[in-house]
């Protein structure tokens, strides 16, 4: 693992097949953990090239979801952005790691991203993919497309029902390995190391804090207003947190605990929005 993590840094290699922050080494009670604070994410995000990877970006840090079912999702996981109705998130339930399905939350602005997305630079591919077919260059079986009838009822190459979302600009569905080159190469433009796995670490560290901190503050509400109701701090939020990011166990979820880089400030800001939102005439 240490030649690995060395190999990776002096650039001899820029691929293994997996994610080095996803394996738990030997005599290692933790596994890696690592958020993007908001400038970092910022500043790799401004130097990413292609909407393609922005979206993906957008997509991995808003919902919790691993490169892996990234790299697996259909057009229709995502909602249109009719669907959210003023609302800031949409469920979608996923096939993820161990063929089982979960509920993901999906914000507006990521579902903005892929369908942007979608829009140019994934219709261009499409429009190259249905020239190699034209040509023979390339076989309709086996790809995103499918005969079918247009809107004008005219023979046409439509996409199938289960099409990848995310295309190469041939118009083949991108695999995990070409989007941890993706990530390889924004990375030397950044000039920083930056896993797509520590968007994931972001997504859960950033989500467990807030949620710990609605629930104090609903607890000090409770008190201030007589409510003898008491909670059982962590459970809940460790809990949600845990089901949106797939882990089998709860434990795995509550390393995330150590890792609130605001945790001292919770209670403080909690008091501090309590007081404006409550108590302040």
């Amino acid at each position: 693992m240490r030649f690995l993590r060395y190999a990776k840094s002096r650039g001899w290699i820029d691929d293994i097949g997996f994610e080095i922050e996803e394996v738990k080494e030997r005599g290692k009670s933790d596994p890696f953990i690592r958020a993007l604070l908001p400038n970092e994410f910022r500043v790799f995000l401004d130097q990413i090239s292609t909407q393609r990877l922005r979206a993906g970006v957008y997509v991995m840090v808003g919902t919790g979801i691993r490169i892996s079912e990234n790299a697996a999702l259909k057009c229709q996981d995502v909602p249109t952005l009719s669907e959210f109705h003023g609302e800031s998130y949409r469920p979608r339930n996923i096939v993820g790691k161990g063929a089982k399905e979960r509920e993901i939350l999906w914000p507006f602005s990521a579902a903005k991203s892929v369908w942007a997305y979608h829009r140019v630079e994934r219709s261009l591919a499409l429009d190259v993919l249905r020239e190699r077919i034209t040509s023979g260059k390339r076989s309709l079986d086996g790809s995103v497309l499918q005969l079918g009838i247009d809107e004008k009822g005219a023979p046409a190459m439509l996409e199938r029902p289960d099409a990848a979302l995310w295309l190469t600009e041939e118009g083949e569905p991108l695999s995990q390995k070409r989007w941890s080159k993706e990530f390889t190469s924004a990375q030397k433009d950044v000039g920083t190391h930056i896993s797509p796995h520590w968007l994931r670490h972001t997504y859960a560290v950033v989500t467990l804090s807030k949620l710990i901190k609605q629930q104090i503050k609903m607890e000090i509400a409770e008190q201030k207003l007589g409510s003898s109701k008491t909670r059982e701090y962590f459970r809940d939020p460790v809990q949600e947190v845990r089901t949106r990011l797939g882990h089998a166990s709860t434990e795995t979820t509550m390393v995330y605990l150590n890792h609130i880089a605001e945790h001292r400030h919770i209670l403080n800001q909690a008091v501090q929005d309590l007081q404006r939102d409550y108590l302040d005439e």
